[in-house]
Parts: C-alpha cells; structure tokens; sequence
C-alpha cells in the first residue's frame, strides 16, 4: 500500500543518516587528537589482562584438581566439626581475608571454582547455588573496601586532598566494611532474601505453579473437569467400594476424616457442575456486557485524564503570582481552559449509558457467583485427599512401628520396674 511505501522509504531515509553519523563520529574519534587509537589499545590491554588471568586461572584450577588439591580441600572442610554451616563459615573468612590482597576477579576465578562444587555437593547443605553465589558476591565486594589493595580506597586516595592522610581513608572505610558483613550475616540468615526477586518473577509469570498463578490452575481444573466426565463413573464406583470397607480397626481419629472424605468425593460431581454453570452464566453474559464496558472505561480514562489537569490548573490558579508566573493576562488564559476542560469532563460522564451500573452489578455478581463455587470445590477436594494421604502414609509406616516394637516393650518394662531416674536414663 501507500503508507506502507512511505514508511519504508522513511526508515530508509533513517537508517541512511544513522550509518552516516556513525561512520562520521568514527571518522572524526580516528583523526581528532588520535582518539579511537588510544581507547582501542587500552581496551585490548584491558582485554588481554583479563583474559590472560582467566587462561591462568583455568590452568591452575585444573592442575590444583589433577593433584588432589580440591580433594585436600574437600577432607579439611569435612573434618570441620558443625557440619555444613561450620564448612561454610571457614570459606567465607578465607574470602573476606583473600580480600585484603587479591582483586575481586582472582577470587571469582580462581577460589571459587574450587570451593563452591565443594559447597553444593554437601547432602546437609540444602541450600541453592542462587544462594551461594550471591553470598559470594557480597563477600567479594567487601575486597573494594579493604585495605591495602581495595579500589574504592585507591579512588578515594585520587580525588582527596592531600591534607588527608592514607591511614584516615583506611579508618574511614571501617564502618562500611562492617555493613558489608551485616548485610552479608543477614542474607545468610533469611535465605529466602536472596531468591525473593527472582521467586517473585517466577510466580508472577505465566508457568507459575498454582494457586500463585490463577489462570494455570483453572487450565489444570479444566483438565480435571474433562477427565471427570470421562471417568466419573469409574471414579464413584471405586469410592463406593472404599466406603463398603471395613474400616473399624482403624482408631476413630482416623475413621471420621476417612468417612467424611467419602462423602466429599461422592459429591464433588455437585460441586463441578456448580462451578460449570456459574462459567457458562458469565460467558454468556461477556458478550452483551463487554462493548459496554469497553466504552464506559473509556469515558472514564479520559475523564481521569482531565481530572489530573483540572487538578493541575487549579493549583497554579490559586498559587499564582504576577511576579513569578507572569501578567495578569496569563491567569485568565488558565481559568479559560479550566472551565473548558471541566465542561468537557461533565459531558463525557453524562454520557455514560443510564444502564451502565445495572449492567456492571450484573458482571460482578456473576463473577462472585463463580468465585465462591471454584472456593467451594478447591477447599472440598482438597480436605477429602488430604485425608486418603494421611492414613496411606501411617499404613506404609506399619512395618517401621513393627521393627520398633522389641526396643518399645522393653522400655515399658524399664519404666514399669526401674526407679523415675533410670527410666529417665533409658
């Protein structure tokens, strides 16, 4: 089309002068005071140093592994008396201490390759590698601060007068050292700290786990739905066969949830079609409530949008001052459009249809309507498996009672014959 022709013509045009400009300013950096030269090679140095550290940093790894030394490591941290909180503590000092003397990119590829597998590998750990990493980071970002080799000091030391003595910067950077270590104690102390953004960006997005993401549960509650009308009858069938056990064996506490269950399942058919009809009744309604309230938010957002620069205007009205805002002539060129801007906002919201509310106490009843039947068919369906699983689990933990049973009776007996201090004792 036409405007399709124009548009690409004008990004043409646009990305003509951008290639330009670019080759210009390069141009320009290359002959001017040999700029681009100068930043280029010590870019490669900079490059290079980095990289050169990296080559070593991997070939000192892989010869301190191939000699045993991570294995050396490895026992030392076990033998640790306090388990992995004792391991864990010990490689933080030796950071914060490799601080004082090593810049933070030694450290990140050279000790923690070292330590942190170490770390991971540890079945007590129960803890993230998100976790490790980001205490990591807080200790090494303490080296910028410690002195003799801290590079926030070394700036410092540049831009301070000479009146200010090196040994003051070091004084000076004191407390914040010990901020560093508080804040450090305490991400190490409420680990859910240090995942909680990316926890909250997770559970936010659309593969979030329910119930911390609505839409998915419904889709599984859908799938659940469909699966019901299909082997609904084999699914009540079983449940009626469950119900015809003998269960009086079993202790009362255990009978009464189990019964009650039952009785939830039998009836969660109800429950479905409650929640089926509440859906279909506000899909119904979507249709004939949603150009209206399409056109009514609209209304409404723009009545908003005036609402702000009424608000706006009559600050400055009742503010103004001819000696800072200006004549006389300018306050009334604001009242003006004060009074046209609010004539405009009342037209807009006279218009909203008469039938408008009706219509939307009609869409949130429907909604609650829904609401209240997905309640009630999550909280039934959760209570009566809950159940089911409690007495599984205390059914398969029968023969683990049974080998229990010898070291059970002759503690009884213990208690039954033994004086209050020895069966304490035993």
């Amino acid at each position: 089309t036409a405007d399709e022709v124009i548009g690409l013509i004008l990004a043409g045009i646009a990305t003509a002068v951008l290639l330009t400009g670019v080759v210009w300013s390069g141009w320009r950096t290359y002959k001017i005071d040999n700029t681009m030269h100068g930043v280029m090679v010590e870019t490669a140095k900079t490059t290079s140093m980095v990289f050169i550290i990296l080559i070593g940093a991997a070939m000192l790894t892989s010869a301190f592994r191939a000699f045993g030394g991570e294995e050396l490591v490895r026992n030392f941290l076990s033998s640790l008396p306090g388990g992995f909180w004792a391991q864990f503590i010990v490689v933080m000092a030796v950071i914060f201490f490799l601080g004082f003397f090593l810049d933070f990119i030694e450290i990140a590829v050279v000790v923690v390759p070292i330590i942190a597998p170490i770390l991971l590998s540890d079945p007590s750990a129960n803890i993230t590698a998100v976790w490790l990493g980001v205490m990591i980071g807080i200790n090494i970002q303490t080296s910028f601060l410690t002195p003799p080799f801290g590079f926030a000091l070394f700036y410092l030391r540049g831009v301070a007068s000479a009146v200010v003595k090196t040994i003051e910067i070091y004084k000076g950077a004191v407390p914040f050292i010990l901020l560093q270590l508080v804040g450090l104690a305490i991400a190490g102390y409420y680990p859910s700290l240090v995942n909680y953004l990316p926890n909250r960006i997770h559970l936010s997005s659309e593969t979030a786990p329910p119930p911390m993401n609505p839409q998915l549960q419904e889709c599984l509650e859908e799938y659940v739905f469909a699966y019901y009308d299909s082997e609904g009858k084999t699914l009540l069938a079983g449940v009626s066969r469950a119900k015809g056990l003998d269960i009086s064996y079993l202790p009362e506490s255990q009978q009464k949830p189990l019964v009650a269950g039952f009785e939830v399942v039998m009836g969660v058919s109800v429950l479905v079609d409650d929640v089926i009809a509440a859906r279909n009744a506000l899909d119904a309604y979507i249709p004939e409530y949603r150009p209206l309230h399409r056109e009514v938010r609209s209304m409404q957002r723009r009545a908003r949008l005036a609402d702000k620069r009424l608000a706006e205007l009559e600050r400055r009205i009742r503010n103004w001052s001819a000696e800072y805002d200006g004549p006389e002539s300018e306050k009334v060129k604001f009242e003006s459009e004060f009074a046209v801007l609010s004539e405009e906002r009342n037209t807009q919201l006279s218009q909203v249809p008469a039938s408008w509310q009706g219509a939307r106490d009609g869409f949130v009843e429907r909604a609650k309507v829904l609401k209240k039947a997905r309640i009630r068919y999550r909280q039934s369906v959760d209570s009566a498996y809950e159940s089911v699983v409690k007495l599984r689990s205390l059914i398969e933990d029968a023969d683990k009672l049974a080998a229990l049973d010898k070291e059970l009776t002759n503690l009884k007996r213990t208690v039954q014959d033994s004086s209050p201090e020895a069966a304490i004792a035993a």
